[in-house]
């Protein structure tokens, strides 16, 4: 009987997830072709919003908007719920470490002419289109792009009130 490293399985499990995700997302959108855009050139960019993802202690995942303190979303601790989300932007932070890149930077959530929702990395000029993992993705991260923001107060480590 062989002992199991622990995290190696999940990190296996999500990679096959992604690789499936990909190839149904493809398939799709081979079937599926899209109207081009007429009124602007292909790859303009639309509408833009920079996304910084922070892990916390307890398992959720703060979604703040590009490098302030204002909150756009929060994932659960569950896991499996959001988990489009969550592999893709694990992969995407995997790279940056891969390439020695800080991973606190903002990520790109943008519309392109003529490709729809697409989630870049400036940084790695990496890009995932979103559409081509299918419509269930799309109306996954969609909300990200329009939600409203949160200010969010931080007290130092040792404060449990505002009047530290």
């Amino acid at each position: 009987m062989s002992a199991r490293q622990p995290g190696r399985g999940r990190l296996g499990r999500s990679a096959l997830l992604l690789v499936g995700l990909i190839s149904l997302g493809l398939a799709q959108a081979e079937t599926n072709p899209q109207p081009a855009t007429t009124s602007t050139p292909d790859g303009t960019i639309l509408r833009d919003r920079a996304l910084r993802f922070v892990p916390l202690a307890d398992g959720r995942e703060a979604v703040f908007e590009g490098n302030s303190m204002r909150l756009v979303h929060m994932l659960g601790a569950d896991k499996n719920k959001e988990s489009f989300l969550r592999v893709t932007i694990r992969i995407l932070q995997v790279t940056r470490q891969h390439h020695g890149i800080d991973t606190s930077n903002p990520f790109h959530l943008v519309v392109r002419a003529g490709q729809g929702l697409v989630l870049e990395d400036p940084l790695t000029k990496s890009s995932l289109p979103i559409r081509a993992f299918g419509e269930h993705a799309v109306s996954d991260v969609s909300p990200l792009l329009v939600a409203p923001t949160t200010e969010i107060v931080v007290l130092p480590p040792k404060c449990s009130r505002l009047e530290c």
